[in-house]
């Protein structure tokens, strides 16, 4: 008996049956729900699946195909860098069923923790064993029409991008596989959606969806990127087996595509190298939406060492073009993140690229032309180096305490050269300026003003300083000019030391309120609510602690003169304090600012602090809604428990630590 001929299911049915919750048999020409309900039946579409039948290699002659691998090595084979073939083959992936296989009955980790020990010449290594498949695959893109900026400008304002996502709601009870083999609901959400609330702005120019639109549509690697961030970003809260299979599925595909561009870079070119370095940025700073510990360090180091093939040999005070001030600035914001959690005792993490305001410094001409602002550094990319500068800084000094419980003179000369380095980062957190809304162009986003920029900047530069003066208290006691006499003993200047810090939190806290929680900056508020909900301790003072208003020597500085610490909320500019701008002045006076320090320990103004930052972690969410953001949320709960249980010198770095969270705090 000859064998039935054998059809391509959609296996998601039609429309109709999916909206209606029912199983559909895909008859044809209409389906049997649909002629018992006297419906019109629209028809399946077809799973996509890559052309292979014109497959060609990009060398003339051909090479031989490796052998197939068994199922069980996908993932250590992706890890040890060997041939990528045996885990992205889009024919497979794709007619693979759930349970197809018994490794898929639980969530592979291994393909998720891509990151070896990262050598000194990790580039190099990546490189060489990319070159063993050295293929340019000719495959044919599924038809799917992407919009142009224009119609991008025209279907969806920045003001609305800030506002629920009615393209997330109305695929989000769809399966994510569905989801990825209709590209063209794939590349609305990207466009549309995603791009959005990736940046700290939205406009017809942001960078992301530039990429989607010019790349995607002939780019193997652009499209496979585009994927697989559309799958993480759809499924990095949940823990469905098959969804997590299916964003497994697209990282293997992208770190396909990757080895092979990687390969080919022995002939590059600058578009060639530009096109890789975005793919590595993109890719990189996605990797631990689902709160694994993989904050891909080593993709760091290899975009920084293809960023100095690509633009090494350049003039070194010549200005920068559009693309390589893009690439510094975001290299810079991923540094960032990364220098919270690396261990460079163990792990290698290079310096990222000196900015655009530091290569002007050495310049003869000035750029008088208004600047665009980056949709990951904001308008200030100085500020987020300098408090990367001091993550580094005191997550080192967290780990050799942790290290060294005892004393010796190693020790002290490693925690006195903390200390100078400590006290240079001070004073360039100090002497750092602001700069202006007439500097920058406006990109358009009215829920993200230009200002709302330049706050978000101030508050990672106060965020800097909360740190240092909470890690390496002879700062502020130099800067307080905190004087121990008879009347005073140590308890006391210390328990003065931490309602300043606290009370400097609150400030912080005041300048990021003035942002809406519509507004894109939210969106990299992550690490400077941990640092400011960190302090945000229920303080005390003893019966030594008096208040001497008018006296030169035990009065302290004016941190937060005439700041408020009861209205946390106060979003009026005219209620914030300017003397904390000029605290490099050591002769202002000494007297304002002591009532409003004994404030701050009230309960009412804490609490209120409190809710603020868990308001606007909830709003981070609404547009981000990723594992590490809970993993977030669990850390400042953890840090305020551990605080009112009575231990008044609780730091939140040393809880991420004890927990052994290396989440990118970006």
């Amino acid at each position: 008996m000859p064998a039935a001929g054998k059809t391509a299911k959609s296996r998601s049915g039609c429309s109709t049956c999916k909206q209606r919750r029912v199983k559909c048999d895909e008859g044809k020409p209409s389906c049997r729900q649909c002629t018992l309900k006297g419906l019109e039946c629209p028809g399946y579409a077809t799973r996509w699946k890559w052309s292979s039948k014109h497959e060609r290699h990009w060398r003339s002659s051909l090479q031989p195909q490796p052998a197939p691998v068994p199922d069980k090595k996908r993932a250590s084979s992706v890890v040890s860098g060997g041939n990528p073939e045996i885990a992205t083959s889009p024919r497979r992936r794709h007619d693979e069923a759930p349970g197809d296989n018994d490794n898929h009955d639980k969530p592979n980790t291994e393909t998720t923790n891509i990151e070896p020990p990262v050598p000194t010449d990790a580039f190099s290594q990546w490189a060489e064993q990319a070159s063993l498949q050295e293929q340019e695959e000719n495959v044919s893109l599924p038809a799917v029409q992407f919009p142009s900026p224009q119609d991008s400008s025209t279907q969806q304002s920045p003001t609305a991008s800030r506002r629920p996502s009615l393209a997330l709601g109305r695929y989000s009870w769809q399966p994510l596989d569905t989801i990825l083999s209709n590209t063209q609901i794939q590349v609305d959400l990207f466009t549309q959606d995603i791009c959005k609330s990736l940046s700290a702005f939205d406009s017809t120019n942001n960078p992301f969806r530039m990429v989607a639109m010019s790349r995607a549509r002939e780019s193997l690697l652009f499209f496979s990127l585009c994927r697989y961030i559309t799958a993480a970003f759809l499924n990095s809260g949940a823990v469905d087996t098959a969804a997590t299979l299916a964003v497994q599925n697209a990282q293997a595909e992208i770190l396909y595509r990757l080895h092979n561009e990687i390969a080919q870079l022995k002939r590059p070119t600058r578009t060639k190298i530009e096109d890789v370095l975005m793919a590595i940025i993109m890719f990189g700073l996605t990797t631990n939406w689902d709160g694994s510990n993989n904050p891909s360090i080593f993709h760091y180091n290899a975009a920084m060492q293809l960023y100095q093939q690509a633009y090494g040999g350049s003039w070194p005070y010549a200005p920068y073009s559009e693309y390589q001030q893009f690439f510094v600035h975001a290299l810079v914001y991923w540094w960032m993140g990364l220098a919270f959690v690396t261990d460079t005792t163990k792990e290698c993490l290079l310096e990222p690229p000196p900015s655009q305001h530091d290569v002007a410094n050495h310049s003869e001409t000035n750029m008088p032309e208004k600047r665009i602002p980056h949709p990951l550094a904001g308008v200030s990319p100085e500020a987020q180096r300098v408090l990367g500068q001091v993550g580094l800084l005191i997550h080192a000094q967290r780990l050799r305490c942790r290290r060294k419980p005892f004393t010796s003179m190693n020790q002290l000369q490693k925690e006195y050269e903390a200390l100078q380095q400590a006290h240079s980062l001070e004073e360039e957190a100090l002497s750092l300026e602001m700069p202006r809304a007439d500097d920058f162009v406006d990109v358009g986003d009215t829920e993200t003003p230009i200002q709302h920029l330049i706050n978000i900047a101030e508050v990672y530069r106060l965020a800097a300083l909360i740190l240092l003066y909470r890690s390496f208290p002879d700062l502020l006691d130099s800067r307080l000019g905190f004087q121990e006499d008879q009347h005073q003993i140590t308890e006391s200047a210390d328990e003065r030391r931490l309602l300043w810090v606290t009370a400097l939190a609150t400030h912080a806290l005041n300048i990021l309120c003035q942002n809406g929680r519509r507004s894109g900056t939210r969106s990299i508020e992550q690490i400077l609510l941990i640092i400011i909900a960190g302090e945000l301790q229920k303080r005390t003072y003893s019966q030594h602690f008096e208040l001497t208003e008018g006296s030169g020597s035990s009065s302290s500085g004016p941190l937060i003169s005439g700041f408020d610490p009861l209205s946390p909320l106060s979003t009026s500019p005219s209620d914030q304090p300017m003397a904390l701008n000029n605290l490099s002045g050591y002769e202002a006076e000494k007297n304002s600012i002591e009532r409003s320090v004994l404030d701050s320990a009230e309960t009412n103004c804490i609490m209120k602090s409190r809710n603020a930052v868990l308001e606007r972690l909830q709003a981070i969410r609404q547009v981000l809604p990723y594992r590490s953001i809970e993993i977030v949320e669990e850390l400042v709960l953890k840090t305020w428990e551990a605080g009112d249980d009575g231990n008044p010198n609780v730091f939140w770095m040393d809880i991420m630590i004890d927990n052994d969270w290396k989440i990118l705090l970006v």
